[in-house]
This record gives structure tokens, sequence and C-alpha cells, in this order.
């Protein structure tokens, strides 16, 4: 397995507060967090080049995917996902999912508020052309 997963006890050590801070314990070390909600949506498998993610589900249960794994993290429940490992991850429960996110270093926080700053159609989706540029801004691909 190219990512990894650990149990709650990390829980302790991110902030679980709205939105999104920065931080580091030295100078180019930063980090950055966010707490989102995740629906019954999937979302494409990508690759980060520049940062690992981890995620901390806090509500219900994700699914998250590389390659053929799938593992289904419950609230509690940390996963890692190291840079260059190509990664989705979904909510195809009935539940609803939030989690933590966290991205080492910290120059991907910037991405979802790009995001947020583009145009929607009439049914209130983005553009996938429009988040694949954004996406190459910050060393991030698709991969199909």
């Amino acid at each position: 397995m190219s990512w990894g997963r650990t149990t709650a006890s990390s829980r302790a050590a991110v902030q679980s507060e709205s939105g999104s801070s920065r931080t580091g314990p030295t100078p180019g070390t930063a980090w950055a967090s966010s707490k989102r909600a995740c629906r019954r949506a999937r979302r494409c498998r990508h690759i980060h080049r520049d940062h690992d993610e981890v995620f901390i589900v806090t509500l219900g249960k994700l699914r998250f995917t590389s390659g053929a794994e799938n593992v289904d993290a419950e609230a509690g429940a940390c996963v890692t996902v190291p840079a260059g490992t190509p990664h989705t991850f979904s909510n195809p429960f009935d539940a609803p999912a939030t989690f933590i996110g966290t991205m080492t270093p910290d120059l991907y926080i910037e991405y979802f508020r790009d995001l947020g700053r583009l145009p929607v159609n009439e049914q209130g989706m983005l553009d996938p052309a429009d988040i694949g540029r954004t996406m190459a801004k910050y060393a991030t691909g698709v991969v199909r």
C-alpha cells in the first residue's frame, strides 16, 4: 500500500475549527487545514506532486481509493496520502460525512479559495475545464 491509515489518536494534533489555518514548527514547513463536508459525490482520481494530504474523518464514513484498493474510514479514522499517490475519496453512503483535511506544505489551501471564485452553471456546478486549470496551478492533475 502506498498510502497509510492511522487511528483516532492522531486527531488530537489537528485543530478542528472551521475554515483554514496556517502554522508550522519552523519556516518552510507550514501546513494548512480545513474542515469540509462531503455529500454523496465522487471526486475524480488525482495526484498531488508537491504535498502530502491527511484526512481525519469527523462524522460519518468516507471511502478512499488508491489504485484498486478501497478503504472505508469511519469517524475518528485518519488517512494519509503521500505526495505522488493517485487517489480519490467519496461518500457513497446514505449518511453525511465531514472531515478535516491537512496539506503539507500549505500551498494547496489556496486551491479551495480559487475554486470558490470560479463561476458556476445553471445547475450550480463548476466547469471541469476551470477545475483542471485551477488544479494545474497547484501541481495537481487528474489521473485517468
